[in-house]
């Protein structure tokens, strides 16, 4: 009768242990005698952006797809468990990914208000935190430039923007500001810490802290229509946005505010709503992408000596269908990569700087199914 408690107790530690292996099973294929995994694409809208992010050390991107996480190399790993790579944590549709700066850690999150933190670098894949950040879909996210705070933003009931400790999930700030959902988030990579927001009530907030509060908001006129992107460079050197005005906004790094756009009409601008942006890794050019189905370079080396930009390389238009609207983009070391409409990764590089010139076909093109798979067929060799 003394040594039943005991039983109990190391029983549940058992069961206890079973259900975390079964959990961490569950959410991942690791099977040793998987030769390639070919991941799923994600199913893109017209003029919706889409969230597509690059490894900071690796040459991978990640992505949302139905309930999944998916990893893509860009590059061949020797690995078919690491070459594509799902993951299946999430019980609603997952909404956005993306690798802590440090590369050890993914925060994902779905259309509840839900972000699991999980271990990339572990084999198990195991999950470090569970967070609901508010109630309603999480839209975007960042992490600090320690990997110790995340900030998501969205479209919450009572709350649209929360940032919290990436270990424990404790608030570290109040972020209100927006009267409609918030679209884009980022996370300035340097001391002094910032954050900036943009939604679609056409503006953009920038909030100051540990713990975070707002400082100001950007509106007036420096959007004019929803905005859809906003990226810190890699140094932290410079801030820009766009939008559906078709504009491109930058913005002084050290209080947010505007100090040069370029606009509809101008020298290499964009003839349709720019849906996303990304920095180059050395900070010197940025690249955006638009529903004219092009994907533009542009020159930013002189924005911090108070000069102007202008545009490098104009990779398309990519067709006439609607499917050749591009929706995301991204730079992934020496890879410039963009997601149209219909689920197609477009590669260029590597190299594709200096000297990069206008082309209309990508380099590479990587494709995936974006809905169930009902049958399967083999082709039989010899």
């Amino acid at each position: 009768k003394k040594s039943l408690p005991l039983l109990l107790v190391l029983t549940t530690l058992a069961m206890a242990s079973m259900m975390a292996a079964e959990q961490s099973s569950a959410t991942h294929v690791n099977d040793k005698a998987l030769v390639r995994l070919v991941g799923p694409f994600p199913e893109c809208e017209r003029g919706v952006p889409a969230k597509l992010y690059a490894h900071p050390k690796e040459p991978r991107v990640i992505y949302p797809s139905g309930k999944c996480v998916v990893v893509r190399s860009l590059e061949p790993c020797g690995d078919p468990l690491m070459d594509g790579f799902v993951y299946h944590g999430h019980n609603a549709p997952v909404t956005v990914a993306k690798w802590s700066p440090s590369g050890y850690w993914v925060a994902s999150a779905d259309e509840t208000g839900r972000v699991r933190v999980w271990s990339w670098d572990n084999p198990e894949h195991l999950l470090k935190v569970e967070v609901v950040a508010f109630s309603g879909r999480i839209i975007d996210l960042d992490w600090d430039p320690e990997s110790k705070r995340i900030v998501v933003v969205g479209d919450g009931k009572q709350m649209s923007a929360k940032c919290f400790m990436w270990d424990t999930g404790n608030s570290v700030g109040e972020m209100i500001g927006h009267s409609k959902r918030i679209s884009t988030v980022t996370f300035k990579p340097c001391r002094p810490y910032r954050i900036m927001t943009g939604g679609e009530d056409y503006r953009t907030n920038w909030y100051a802290g540990p713990p975070f509060k707002i400082a100001h908001t950007n509106g007036g006129g420096d959007h004019s229509k929803e905005v859809w992107a906003a990226m810190f460079a890699p140094d932290g050197s410079k801030l820009a946005s766009v939008g559906a005005d078709r504009k491109i906004v930058f913005y002084d790094p050290k209080d947010g505010k505007k100090v040069l756009e370029v606009v509809e009409g101008g020298e290499g601008s964009h003839s349709g709503s720019i849906l996303g942006l990304c920095w180059s890794p050395d900070s010197a050019r940025l690249a955006t992408c638009s529903m004219d189905k092009t994907v533009k370079v542009w020159d930013c080396s002189k924005l911090e000596a108070g000069g102007g930009v202008t545009c490098e390389a104009t990779f398309g238009p990519f067709g006439n269908a609607i499917a050749d609207m591009q929706c995301a983009v991204t730079w992934c070391g020496p890879h410039l990569a963009s997601l149209n409409t219909a689920g197609e990764l477009c590669l260029w590089g590597p190299g594709v700087f200096p000297g990069a010139q206008a082309c209309e076909a990508p380099a590479r093109v990587m494709v995936g199914h974006t809905g169930s798979v009902q049958s399967l067929s083999t082709l039989l060799r010899g």
